[in-house]
């Protein structure tokens, strides 16, 4: 939804001089597609009553603006940053919505727009539902308080995947740790690029 809105902010047109007071206007037709799937994915994760949803909702009425894609994209980013907090509520409820796609698409905004810290939390909160929903689909047991360590090391065990990918998800899991915990400096932010790009394709490969 970000990486869409960030592609719509380019098709910006000026007005022509003689028009005082308008902004200017966007691709329509992206536009209507950008809102109407941001819309359907708030709805679907946090209701259609809840703040965020309406705000949403309220500040992207004007069709075809660049100030509402500007304050659309402000609203999405909150929504991003509170995931990745656990202010929102349990991403195992994003998991059962099925939206992974679309909250690894935020974490990589976050972490192109330099905010390596939450975008390295929501991926890997994502990651350890992740590794559960293939545990379950494969049959691999694990206790409910399982975290990426022990999921990782059944399904590993279980032949799920090879060392090396086992070894690529434990040095997630570091770095998620460290986001989480405030240990900011013991990953970089190309760490974080890397984490969240690897748990997109990892999970693409093992959740199809």
């Amino acid at each position: 939804m970000l990486i869409k809105a960030g592609n719509l902010k380019k098709t910006y047109q000026a007005p022509p001089d003689n028009f005082i007071g308008f902004e200017g206007w966007v691709d329509s037709e992206l536009f209507a597609e950008w809102r109407t799937q941001s819309l359907v994915v708030l709805r679907q994760t946090l209701g259609h009553e809840h703040q965020y949803t309406q705000s949403f909702e309220e500040v992207t009425q004007k069709e075809g603006v660049p100030s509402s894609v500007h304050n659309g994209i402000g609203v999405l980013r909150a929504v991003a940053e509170d995931l990745a907090n656990g202010y929102l509520f349990d991403v195992k409820l994003l998991i059962e919505a099925e939206v992974f796609a679309d909250f690894l698409e935020m974490a990589k905004h976050l972490v192109d727009c330099g905010y390596k810290d939450p975008a390295a939390s929501l991926a890997g909160a994502v990651l350890e539902d992740g590794l559960r929903r293939i545990a379950d689909s494969r049959g691999v047991g694990y206790k409910k308080s399982d975290g990426i360590s022990a999921l990782n090391d059944a399904l590993a065990k279980a032949g799920a995947y090879n060392k090396l990918t086992q070894s690529k998800i434990d040095s997630w899991r570091h770095i998620r740790n460290s986001a989480d915990h405030g240990n900011f400096g013991d990953y970089t932010q190309e760490d974080s690029h890397t984490m969240v790009v690897g748990i997109t394709e990892f999970l693409g490969t093992h959740l199809t």
